[in-house]
C-alpha cells in the first residue's frame, strides 16, 4: 500500500491478511441408540458422532433430556469422546424412548441436534418369596398344604406356571404335587414323622 502527501513523497508499506473463518462442528443426523431396561447403571449406551473439518478439538455436552419426569440426569456423556452412559434405572413400562439434546463447541462455535434412545423391554424374571409349612404325619394323601410362595412380575401380563425341579430327601418320590397354575402343594404320599421331619422343595 503507498501513501503520497501533497509534496509528491510517497510511502510504501506492505502487510498481510489472513481470512479467519472458523467451521463449527457438526453432530451426524438420525443417531438412534438402544437399551434395555435391565441395564445396570454405567452401561454403555452408544457414542456420539460428530466430526470438525478444520480438525478442531472439540466438546460434548447433554442440554437437555426429554421426557424427564424426576429432572435427574438419565444419561452422560463423556466430554470428549461422546460416549453415553446410563446414569438411573430405566423402566420400558414407563419411559420407552429419551430423546437427547446434544451440543458439541470447539471454542468458538456451537452445534446441537437430537439423538434417540429407546429402551427396549425386557422380560423380568417372577421373584418368589418362600414361606415354611408345616403338616401332621397323620395327614391323608391329597391333603392341601396351600401356597409356599408368593411370586411378583414385572411384567404383569406373562402366564407363570409352577414345577417342582427337586425334592429333598427322596428325590426319586413324588411325595408332593403343585398345581402349575396356581402353585397349591397337596401331599401326594403318606408321611412319617420318625423317617422324615421335613422336605426341603
Amino acid at each position: 500500500m503507498a501513501v503520497t502527501d501533497f509534496l509528491g513523497y510517497t510511502d510504501v508499506k506492505s502487510f498481510t491478511v489472513t481470512r479467519n473463518y472458523n467451521n463449527a462442528p457438526v453432530i451426524d443426523k438420525n443417531q438412534i441408540f438402544a437399551i434395555n431396561d435391565h441395564a445396570t447403571l454405567q452401561t454403555e449406551v452408544g457414542i456420539v458422532k460428530a466430526n470438525d473439518i478444520d480438525g478442531d478439538p472439540f466438546s460434548y455436552t447433554i442440554t437437555k433430556i426429554l421426557p424427564d419426569i424426576s429432572q435427574a440426569n438419565t444419561f452422560e456423556i463423556d466430554t470428549t469422546t461422546g460416549q453415553l452412559t446410563l446414569y438411573t434405572a430405566l423402566n420400558a413400562k414407563e419411559i420407552d424412548s429419551y430423546t437427547l439434546t446434544v451440543s458439541v463447541f470447539d471454542g468458538i462455535s456451537r452445534t446441537s441436534a437430537d439423538v434417540i434412545v429407546q429402551v427396549l423391554d425386557e422380560n423380568h424374571p417372577p421373584e418368589i418369596t418362600i414361606k415354611h409349612l408345616e403338616i401332621g404325619d397323620h395327614a391323608t394323601i391329597n391333603t392341601s398344604l396351600g401356597r409356599p410362595l408368593t411370586v411378583t412380575d414385572l411384567d404383569p401380563n406373562d402366564p407363570i406356571s409352577y414345577t417342582i425341579t427337586q425334592i429333598t430327601p427322596n428325590p426319586l418320590t413324588k411325595t408332593f404335587l403343585i398345581d402349575p397354575d396356581i402353585g397349591g402343594l397337596t401331599l401326594n404320599v403318606q408321611l412319617n414323622a420318625k423317617e422324615v421331619q421335613f422336605y426341603t422343595l
